[in-house]
């Protein structure tokens, strides 16, 4: 019976709200697939879902990450040699400390906010998570199309970005139970190496021992 309420009461919230239909481009042409599409100012109550993020080749992927406040991210170790990831930011950081190659460390993402990951064995490594209040986000499809759905009424500011550069941004007037058509075009600079950054202890990765490849 609490289920059946439940589904109820989120069919009815459904009902009041509308949807965001559209298409990113790159302004190079490329392929705009793989874009993620969010508004950051939906709320929704937590669903404590886990994402999983891949290290392969001294690689996070994907380097660019949305989840909702609550969520927790599954660091994976695909790569054939040790990982260390951590994160230090005012608002939150954490040290999921050693991880052998083939297993895992779950992190939950408690807070909101934008924040670097990166290894602490090796420099070159960084991923980005932005951690959301809501679920209004999706990944575009190879053509750069993506829809939103369960979006409240009103005036939204719609993102999409791949964690290069800065987001492209788009103003979207949402009706309840409409369709809201937008296009945003994304002005991303190619990739670079990662800048200089310090540790997890807070030093320098040229005085760490050269014990792993």
């Amino acid at each position: 019976m609490r289920a059946l309420f439940a589904v109820l009461l989120a069919s009815s919230a459904w009902a009041g709200e509308g949807t965001v239909r559209g298409v990113v481009q790159l302004a190079s042409g490329a392929d705009a697939g793989g874009v993620v599409v969010y508004i950051p100012d939906v709320k929704d109550p937590p669903r404590h879902a886990t994402v999983a993020v891949g290290q392969k080749g001294r690689t996070f992927t994907p380097g660019f990450v949305v989840v909702q406040v609550g969520d927790s991210i599954d660091f994976v170790n695909d790569d054939s040699n040790v990982h260390n990831v951590f994160t230090k930011s005012e608002a939150f950081d954490f040290d999921v400390g050693q991880t052998p190659v083939g297993q895992h460390r779950v992190k939950p993402f408690p807070k909101v906010g934008l924040f670097d990951i990166f290894c602490n064995i090796h420099e070159e490594m960084k991923a980005t998570v932005s951690v959301l209040p809501g679920r209004a986000f999706t990944t575009t499809a190879a053509d750069g199309s993506f829809v939103l759905e369960h979006v409240p009424p009103g005036r939204h500011t719609v993102n999409a970005w791949r964690g290069r550069g800065f987001p492209a941004r788009a103003e979207v007037e949402v009706q309840s139970g409409q369709t809201a058509a937008l296009s945003l075009v994304l002005n991303e600079p190619p990739p670079a190496p990662p800048e200089r950054h310090p540790d997890k202890n807070g030093g320098s990765y040229d005085k760490h021992p050269k014990t792993y490849p």
